[in-house]
């Protein structure tokens, strides 16, 4: 199990931009098992998605329990990123804030952060 962030930029929240964040998720990880936590967003069940999944046996989506955000990892990443991101003034707007979220990602997946963390996913280890 890693403990990479991947996320993509999507002008819209629709089935299609999920799709072409899986394909591309696969794409880089082409040998791999991939596993991901998700809510219960209608994007992430919706037909398209199936019919997906049904092509690249690889992917394996696990939908947490309705209004529980609590037991989604990803959450532990917002809460740590957040306040580095938005800690200090954004005079450069919406691209600036990107811009120090792409840094912030890079450096997290390259273990190059001046303080590291880690994420305790033991119980999420155990569960996969």
């Amino acid at each position: 199990m890693t403990q990479k962030f991947y996320w993509k930029k999507s002008k819209q929240s629709d089935s299609n931009a999920f799709l072409w964040f899986l394909t591309q998720l696969r794409q880089r990880t082409p040998e791999h098992e991939i596993v991901i936590i998700l809510d219960n967003a209608s994007i992430h069940r919706s037909r398209k998605v199936k019919k997906y999944l049904d092509r690249h046996k690889n992917i394996h989506l696990l939908h947490l329990a309705t209004y529980s955000p609590e037991y989604n990892p990803v959450e532990l990443f917002w809460k740590w990123i957040k306040p580095r991101v938005y800690g200090f003034s954004a005079i450069g707007g919406i691209k600036e804030l990107v811009s120090r979220f792409r840094r912030l990602v890079w450096y997290f997946n390259n273990n190059r952060l001046p303080k590291p963390i880690n994420f305790n996913l033991k119980t999420y280890a155990e569960i996969l």
